[in-house]
């Protein structure tokens, strides 16, 4: 079982091999994470769950890995180079088309007047990520690695942020 930093979630692992996220304050079920399927089937053992630091990933000692998910690389075409041969792979590839990621910025403000033109009220709101789009991380891209070809990550941009500001000129 494991809360998150920010006190909003608890995650536990259930009977039916699934992860299931609820909200602390009451216990609605936010996720299911997972699915009781043949590949993904814990036995019965007890594992460890933890949030990140910033409550936005939550990290699993079981492996989510499993022969039903989608590559975007087949890993048994890729193989590494022989010893004592030349190859032309290098160890990772780094030139590998990622997804692709959009984050909108929003700001807006209004001019109120007080007394004619020279004095006036501003008020401004400003949105990072205003539509709380995370995006997706990069693909695994080092040979040889057992996650060869997944996305194992959340994209570059952080939660939404806004913030409001008050300005009176005179």
């Amino acid at each position: 079982m494991a809360f998150a930093p920010n006190d909003r979630h608890l995650a536990w692992y259930t009977r039916d091999s699934t992860i299931r996220v609820v909200a602390a304050e009451g216990g609605k079920e936010v996720h299911r994470l997972g699915k009781a399927q043949d590949d993904w089937d814990p036995k019965g053992e007890a594992h460890a769950l933890a949030f990140g630091p910033d409550g936005q990933v939550l990290v699993s000692s079981q492996s989510p890995i499993t022969d039903s998910m989608v590559r975007r690389f087949d890993a048994s075409k890729v193989t590494g180079a022989q010893a004592f041969t030349y190859g032309n792979l290098p160890p990772v590839f780094d030139n590998i088309r990622n997804p692709g990621n959009s984050k909108t910025d929003l700001a807006m403000m209004k001019k109120f007047p007080i007394r004619g033109e020279s004095k006036y009220f501003q008020l401004r709101l400003e949105a990072q990520n205003a539509f709380n789009q995370r995006g997706w991380g990069s693909y695994n891209t080092t040979i040889g690695d057992p996650h060869f070809g997944l996305i194992q990550s959340a994209g570059p941009y952080g939660p939404r942020i806004m913030q409001v500001s008050a300005r009176l000129f005179f």
